[in-house]
């Protein structure tokens, strides 16, 4: 009856370690995350001895159900429900963070982000500092509840959240990719146009950078299609319930690891021209 169901944290622990694969920007100060890291596991290590003790009392008090017993379990949940709290603000303020250092979010998106984590750190600030005020086991089930009810309705943000850090990587690496293709396929043109008697490209060397070339444009259009839908997906996140919120959060991931895939593809094509090029005839 006291104990608020913590599924969604251990899943949403995996979610926040599953996310650093999106790398952080070389001209941002990343201090700001690692703290933000140390703080979220300090803050669980807490809470998960503060729930070890209310399990215990929590046993004690159904067992014997005297006073002194049901003060313990009272004081116990109370010191939990804060805790857990804690644990929710620290993990939101991971997201927030990771938001103002990831590549490839437009400042409207990540902002937009943002106001809407804070305004669930608040609630959560709120819940926690009147929890005290809660005169009965019983309001604090209530509490509780309630705490459990707004994060079940937060889960989907927190699911968009990330999977706006992966598609900004995805975006990175495309952006990077579409520059690196353009500047080859410029210098392929100009020594074509440009051979000199001390260096001629045969034509089976350039019917293999042809290839190599239309190859990566293939690769680099069917990645932009993936990509395309993996922010379509990201849309779904705005009406999903936390029920349903993991699944599309996975469905949007398919969709950016399979742009990632055809952009890795891309380039190792790209390296290809590159070694066709420096390569002697044999």
């Amino acid at each position: 009856m006291f104990i608020f169901f913590l599924s969604g944290f251990f899943l949403l622990k995996v979610g926040v370690i599953y996310s650093q694969d999106t790398k952080p920007s070389s001209q941002v100060d990343t201090s700001r995350l690692d703290k933000a890291y140390e703080d979220y596991s300090q803050q669980f290590e807490e809470y998960q001895t503060a729930h070890s003790d209310y399990v215990v009392k929590k046993a004690q008090y159904l067992r014997f159900k005297t006073l002194t017993s049901k003060s313990d379990a009272y004081d116990a949940t109370l010191l939990m429900l804060q805790k857990r709290d804690d644990v929710v603000v620290s993990y939101i303020r991971i997201l927030k963070t990771k938001l103002d250092v990831v590549i490839g979010i437009t400042s409207l998106r990540r902002e937009a982000l943002q106001i809407r984590l804070d305004d669930e750190i608040g609630w959560f600030l709120d819940h926690k500092n009147k929890l005290s005020s809660a005169g009965t086991l019983e309001d604090l089930v209530v509490d509780s509840n309630d705490a459990k009810v707004r994060f079940d309705s937060g889960g989907p943000l927190f699911y968009e959240s990330m999977a706006n850090m992966s598609f900004g990587r995805v975006v990175d690496f495309q952006e990077r990719l579409t520059d690196l293709f353009s500047s080859i396929k410029d210098k392929v043109e100009d020594i074509k146009s440009e051979q000199r008697e001390d260096y001629i490209l045969s034509e089976r060397k350039l019917q293999n950078i042809d290839r190599w070339i239309l190859e990566s444009d293939n690769r680099i259009q069917r990645g932009v299609e993936k990509q395309t839908k993996g922010e379509t997906d990201m849309l779904t996140f705005i009406s999903t319930e936390m029920s349903g919120a993991l699944g599309d959060y996975n469905t949007t991931l398919t969709s950016l690891t399979e742009a990632q895939i055809y952009y890795k593809e891309a380039g190792a094509f790209l390296r290809e021209v590159i070694r066709e090029i420096k390569i002697a005839e044999e």
